[in-house]
């Protein structure tokens, strides 16, 4: 919370040597390359934590100690006093250290708050207990997010399915403090072309998705509970998807399955649950919301797919061009830009899938959260579909007509293309 630490050097300093000296020289790519995706969490002050501490630290595999506890707990101090925030750094620290050691009544730091170990990373962390550190995440959220608003928003249990454009919606909803119960899924692994709207590293080529976003955001809140599934939705899953181990309150669809899309919304709509969908065709993003928690009769994809349910029934699509027709039955023509329109006819030719850019994956998993938050607040937020596109609102006037003349034009001879497919 400003230019410089709060507190003058780091508690490891003071912890003892068995802790200091945890670190070792361990090679861990046989670690990151496997399934784990939950840290272990020790709280101090449970019963047998500090022997838990010192059993895991004498067998743990530990390449990395981190320490920031004084730290934390000095910024939770500042944001609890905001005269303070705009004093110097000598006048902070000084009010920080008498709090400090007001807050620990003379036990060392290391016998309080948590102890967080990211198998994955060999990283072993000291952070602040749930309760502060909740606060202390959420604390620059005040105002635009209230605590009664924060508090639901918190518990607002969420499903993501498809963990590219979906990873992007995931990562804006832990970021944010929402759904602190979250499920996620896909089947399928991190390619090197999916860097290109999913923040992670190369060395996440390989590794299932659902497993790289799940260690992302437990690096964010190691206190969130994901229930993270590694496989693809199927019809025999979907039930225990949406039901354990605990039941969802809203689902978000970034799955290009169309038949599982339909079947997303057939269990959703059994269950009264609400239904969030981004799509974002090149520098357009359509948010569709589907609010069965509100009208059970409500039709699936606002009625554009009519005969949704005759096709999940079929299983499959007769063939490829059947199943491109539906998908722009669903997404609509109008709504690809000239670009999308283009790259829709080199699909399986030229180029092996449709094109997506990170950037607007970006704004995309923005907007998932903002409706989610909606939905937990009991927002007026009504079903329907809502598009933005980014050239409307920047480009001069002029320049946009002149656009949207050519674009109408490729909307009629896709719009022709397609339906003599």
């Amino acid at each position: 919370m400003g230019d410089k630490r709060l507190t003058s050097k780091s508690n490891s300093q003071n912890s003892p040597a068995w802790l200091k000296e945890c670190e070792q020289q361990a090679t861990l790519s046989d670690v990151y390359h496997s399934d784990v995706t939950k840290p272990i969490i020790i709280t101090m002050g449970s019963t047998g934590a500090t022997e838990d501490l010192k059993r895991f630290v004498k067998k743990g595999k530990i390449v990395r100690f981190v320490d920031v506890f004084d730290e934390q707990l000095a910024e939770l101090f500042i944001s609890d006093n905001a005269q303070l925030y705009k004093a110097t750094t000598t006048v902070k620290r000084q009010s920080v250290k008498q709090y400090l050691q007001d807050y620990k009544k003379n036990k060392q730091s290391w016998r309080l708050g948590t102890w967080v170990y990211y198998p994955w990373s060999g990283t072993l962390i000291h952070i602040l207990n749930k309760q502060e550190f909740t606060k202390l995440r959420t604390l620059r959220n005040q105002f635009i997010i209230n605590s009664d608003e924060q508090a639901l928003y918190s518990s607002y249990k969420v499903g993501c399915v498809g963990m590219s454009v979906g990873s992007n919606g995931a990562a804006a909803l832990a970021i944010t403090g929402g759904s602190n119960r979250l499920k996620i899924a896909d089947g399928a692994v991190f390619s090197g072309s999916n860097l290109n709207r999913v923040r992670t590293g190369v060395e996440s080529v390989g590794l299932p998705k659902s497993t790289i976003i799940a260690r992302e955001l437990y690096e964010m809140n190691p206190y969130l509970e994901i229930d993270s599934l590694t496989s693809n939705i199927t019809t025999k899953n979907i039930g225990k998807f949406f039901d354990k181990p605990w039941a969802l309150d809203a689902v978000v669809d970034e799955v290009d399955d169309v038949i599982i899309k339909i079947r997303l919304r057939m269990e959703a709509r059994k269950r009264g649950i609400p239904v969030v969908m981004v799509t974002e065709p090149g520098d357009t993003v359509m948010l569709d919301i589907e609010r069965y928690d509100q009208d059970a009769n409500l039709p699936l994809f606002h009625g554009l797919l009519k005969n949704a349910e005759a096709i999940a029934a079929a299983g499959s699509f007769k063939n490829e061009r059947e199943k491109i027709k539906n998908i722009v039955k669903i997404i609509g023509v109008r709504n690809f830009p000239i670009r999308d329109q283009e790259a829709a006819l080199k699909v399986g030719s030229v180029i092996p899938s449709a094109p997506q850019i990170g950037s607007t994956a970006m704004i995309a998993g923005g907007i998932i959260a903002y409706a989610v938050r909606q939905l937990a607040t009991n927002a007026p937020m009504k079903s329907g579909r809502h598009r933005l596109d980014l050239n409307s609102q920047f480009w001069k006037p002029q320049a946009y007509l002149r656009y949207k003349l050519a674009h109408n034009k490729s909307s009629r001879d896709l719009s022709r293309i397609v339906s003599n497919m």
